[in-house]
């Protein structure tokens, strides 16, 4: 945190999903969006995760510039602009804070049970206790898992590229794999409602 200039920061306790030892993507990016209270005309955003986050306890911190902060400790940050200027958190764990291993239920398998997928795109109806973001990170890894099914790889959501903050709740939900071959970092087009609101990245991690 040394040489950082903070305007505010926050402990959160967040839970696990399932047997997962990790904090999940979509729940530290709505925990950034949140943190920032951002405008409803906000936009881009640009998210990304350099490292697992392996506890509950975590904390969040708000910057003036992202180069201020230090990606070893705080490896997840999200950089929005908006119209009074671009707005910087980042969040890590949070080593002051103890307790007991908190989780959640995964709703991975009603997301796939509801999804449709053609080719290289996935389709489903938003499922109304799963966050948008959550569902389709969902949805793209069980499409990277029916195009590539010979990788042995783990799966993992690492950045994403919004063009505005997303909605709460929806109609529809799909993702089109625009890297549907073995590589680096794998791109997916994210559509709301018909709307398009950017990219999200996976990257193939080998087990």
């Amino acid at each position: 945190m040394d040489g950082q200039m903070i305007v505010e920061q926050r402990p959160v306790t967040l839970p696990f999903i399932g047997a997962r030892d990790y904090l999940h993507g979509p729940d530290l990016f709505y925990a950034l969006a949140d943190f920032l209270d951002l405008p409803a005309d906000a936009g881009p955003l640009n998210y990304s995760i350099h490292d697992f986050i392996r506890t509950n306890h975590a904390l969040l911190v708000q910057v003036e510039q992202a180069e201020q902060i230090d990606r070893k400790t705080m490896p997840t940050l999200l950089i929005a602009q908006t119209p009074d200027g671009p707005r910087v958190a980042a969040i890590g764990p949070d080593p002051s804070q103890s307790g007991a291993r908190q989780e959640r239920p995964s709703d991975e398998a009603e997301v796939i049970a509801a999804s449709t997928q053609s080719e290289t795109t996935i389709t489903a109806p938003h499922l109304a206790d799963v966050s948008p973001l959550e569902q389709a990170v969902l949805m793209n890894k069980a499409l990277l898992s029916t195009l590539l099914p010979d990788l042995a790889v783990k799966w993992a959501f690492t950045r994403a590229d919004f063009t505005a903050p997303l909605p709460a709740r929806a109609a529809q939900i799909q993702v089109d794999c625009e890297t549907p071959r073995p590589g680096r970092l794998y791109r997916s087009r994210l559509h709301i409602d018909g709307h398009d609101y950017g990219t999200i990245f996976f990257s193939g991690i080998a087990i």
